[in-house]
């Protein structure tokens, strides 16, 4: 996750870290200001990240959800959950990660 972290804040992008999917749903609830994304594993203690992405898309539809994961059966159908939920096969590079983030941004919200 180190990586991951060095290379979004490299980008200037403020993160804000959970280490299990209910520490990031309050983090989610109790934050003040808009988050602009989430970026989770889909695998977690506690929580799939899966479990995660559409926890939260059923509450907060225009938060923009990318699950990454090394395994593909875990992410299968994910993404025609929401328009808002994509998928991030591992491996990848830091340009992947950070052109997928730059897209999701981008997306139109609802």
């Amino acid at each position: 996750m180190n990586l991951i972290a060095t290379a979004l804040a490299s980008e200037g992008y403020q993160l804000l870290k959970a280490a299990s999917g209910a520490e990031a749903l309050k983090i989610v609830a109790a934050h003040d200001q808009p988050l602009d994304l989430v970026l989770t594993d889909a695998m977690m203690p506690g929580m799939s990240g899966p479990e995660l992405a559409r926890t939260l898309v059923a509450t907060r539809p225009d938060l923009p959800v990318i699950v990454m994961s090394g395994h593909t059966h875990l992410l299968a159908g994910l993404d025609a959950v929401s328009p808002a939920i994509s998928t991030l096969q591992k491996p990848f590079t830091a340009k992947e990660l950070r052109g997928r983030v730059r897209d999701a941004l981008k997306r139109p919200r609802q």
